[in-house]
């Protein structure tokens, strides 16, 4: 789950809801789409795929009305995520045995899918325990907003396609939270992100 939010920071709603099982999964292992669209490879991803077409790699497909977007959001993990993820399902097969699976990736341990109040203080409390401070999840955006910038001087273009936004709401957000970003220097928000990225080996 943090591995997500610090290398794929999606809205709160659609990781906690994502769903890796049941009708039309928007997670999934499998081939690169024959209609690529919008989905772009990795270079390492490319070549491997170039080697193997059939090749099955981790990768998310949500539609418009998921993201609130007029386009769809695809494309593949991160090989750092990727590994995980193998590891983690492991896991969760162990909280759903015997238990209806609820499809969705990411469940409590009774196997259930997580609430939302019950995922925001899941996160909330793992990053007190590695971190010592409680993160709302809507930092985690914000930062990686903020650690993109610095890192890439202002590419505002591709850091919305990455968030799932409108370019407009990207200024938005840097408006509404001008003091923080400011004050706190725009590289604040990378040494956060690199800081979370290292308390939990990505």
């Amino acid at each position: 789950m943090i591995f997500f939010l610090v290398t794929h920071p999606w809205p709160a709603q659609c990781l906690r809801t994502c769903r890796i099982h049941g009708h039309n999964p928007n997670l999934f292992k499998g081939p690169a789409p024959t209609d690529k669209g919008s989905f772009a490879l990795f270079p390492w991803l490319k070549q491997a795929v170039r080697k193997n077409p059939d090749l099955c790699f981790w990768q998310f497909d949500f539609s418009p009305v998921e993201v609130r977007l007029a386009r769809y959001a695809r494309g593949p993990l991160v090989r750092s995520l990727a590994e995980k993820m193998e590891e983690y399902l492991l896991f969760r097969s162990e909280l759903v045995k015997g238990m209806p699976d609820p499809g969705t990736l990411f469940v409590n341990y009774a196997g259930r899918a997580f609430e939302c109040g019950e995922f925001a203080k899941l996160v909330a409390d793992v990053c007190y325990e590695y971190l010592g401070v409680r993160v709302p999840l809507s930092d985690f955006r914000r930062k990686f907003l903020f650690a993109w910038l610095a890192d890439r001087s202002g590419n505002v273009e591709r850091v919305a396609a990455v968030l799932w936004i409108q370019m407009a709401s990207v200024s938005a957000i840097l408006m509404q939270h001008r003091s923080d970003y400011s004050s706190l220097g725009a590289n604040h928000g990378g040494h956060w992100i690199q800081r979370c990225r290292s308390a939990w080996g990505l």
